[in-house]
């Protein structure tokens, strides 16, 4: 045992007497003393509060966006979309297969000036709500103003800096867990 004089400033704990930042294991079991005001409970993950639209106004969002060329909804407000995080730790690779609940219809969509009239998708209020492959402890839902952001949070919130949080949600997400094959691209490709 060993204990440990921290101060918590912008996400990190620092060591007191030589103001380093100071990394905790992961799992690590530790008993934390402070004055009651010390400690806050969170907001829920990611964006927060999301803002969704309803129906009809998520339409005329899209209908009216300047230059539009055409435009499609692909999947309907409570339809379930999935993405995986692949992890190694040592030899041993994980994949974290997570669900996503559309809290809004998700739309492809082409403008006209685009050098190339490949459909993109529109942003989409989603939350991320269940880690299915049962491999993240203590899973917490991540709130996100669109696919891109969904991957973001969740990468970010599980597994901080340690990789690139960066996706094209055209190419991670997918509408049958565990058929990472049938990403949403194909619907682009026959839009």
């Amino acid at each position: 045992m060993e204990s440990k004089d921290f101060i918590y400033k912008n996400g990190h704990f620092y060591d007191k007497i030589t103001e380093k930042r100071v990394g905790i294991v992961d799992g690590a079991k530790i008993c934390i003393i402070a004055p009651s005001e010390s400690f806050t409970s969170f907001l829920p993950a990611g964006r927060y509060p999301l803002k969704i639209l309803s129906r009809g106004d998520k339409e005329f969002e899209i209908r009216n966006q300047p230059d539009l060329a055409k435009w499609r909804k692909i999947y309907d407000k409570g339809h379930s979309l999935y993405f995986s995080i692949t992890r190694s730790v040592g030899e041993i690779t994980i994949v974290h297969e997570f669900k996503v609940e559309l809290m809004e219809d998700l739309y492809l969509y082409v403008k006209k000036g685009w050098k190339q009239q490949d459909g993109k998708l529109y942003d989409c209020a989603c939350i991320v709500r269940e880690n299915i492959s049962r491999s993240i402890d203590f899973f917490e839902e991540v709130n996100a103003g669109s696919l891109n952001e969904a991957y973001k949070y969740t990468f970010v919130h599980y597994f901080g800096n340690d990789g690139n949080p960066a996706c094209n949600a055209i190419d991670r997400f997918y509408d049958s867990p565990g058929k990472e094959e049938n990403k949403l691209r194909r619907l682009r490709d026959c839009f």
